[in-house]
């Protein structure tokens, strides 16, 4: 189901990059895999979208393993 998920999220942002909510599932995917530059990447496009997506990080348990790595430093 992720590769799904993946595909059809990566379906969505090739009509519209900047979709915000798509961008941070794209991130929680990639956290949920261990992917951190990826995660980050795509947590910084949905920030730049939407800066409320800031607020959710924190409240979001897929992104609590990656919460210790440095650079998620930027978001507190």
């Amino acid at each position: 189901m992720i590769t799904e998920a993946e595909n059809d999220f990566e379906a969505a942002l090739k009509l519209d990059a900047n979709n915000g909510a798509v961008l941070f599932n794209m991130a929680c995917l990639n956290a949920y895999q261990g992917n951190t530059f990826k995660t980050i990447d795509y947590l910084d496009k949905a920030i730049a979208a939407n800066p409320d997506y800031r607020d959710m990080i924190f409240n979001n348990p897929v992104f609590s393993v990656l919460s210790e790595d440095p650079r998620f430093d930027k978001y507190r």
